[in-house]
């Protein structure tokens, strides 16, 4: 009985272990939010606080209308296939959008060199979204932070939340 019982427990654990259940993907419409101190956009729509502790509009971050994945790192293409790492900072977007994400402002200009607020490309193609986890492995975390950002301050706006 014993016996079978470590068997059934070692059973369930590698399948929890294997099998990533947290796994997320989304595809569909995404916008823009928050304001972006170093351009002066202001979003007068955005209460500029995340629902992530710590977090702030002024680092890269997404909203997706999931509680479960909040302050995970989530691969974020968009229709012409540029993915970037990106955290999950906030919850949105409003479910009557029809959209799946909305990425905030400071992540669509140092990202993806994507235009804000009115100029986003809002509702135009399917963006694709995979959740991964709470960490990322070093090299993921590098393509993270560097990815088309080789100034002091786009790294110091990539560092990670504290």
């Amino acid at each position: 009985m014993a016996r079978t019982l470590v068997l059934a427990v070692a059973v369930v654990a590698a399948a929890v272990f294997a099998c990533p259940a947290s796994a997320v993907t989304l595809t569909g419409l995404a916008s823009t939010y928050g304001s972006d101190p170093v351009t002066g956009f202001v979003d007068h729509g955005d209460n500029n606080l995340p629902a992530l502790a710590g977090a702030s509009n002024a680092r890269p971050g997404i909203a997706v209308m999931r509680y479960d994945t909040l302050g995970r790192w989530w691969r974020v293409c968009t229709p012409a296939k540029r993915c970037r790492w990106v955290r999950q900072t906030d919850i949105g977007p409003a479910s009557w959008t029809g959209r799946v994400v909305d990425i905030n402002s400071t992540a669509a200009r140092i990202l993806w060199h994507l235009p804000q607020g009115d100029r986003f490309p809002t509702d135009q193609g399917a963006w694709h979204l995979r959740s991964h986890g709470p960490t990322l492995t070093r090299r993921q975390l590098r393509q993270a932070r560097y990815e088309r950002c080789n100034t002091t301050r786009c790294r110091r706006a990539l560092a990670p939340h504290r």
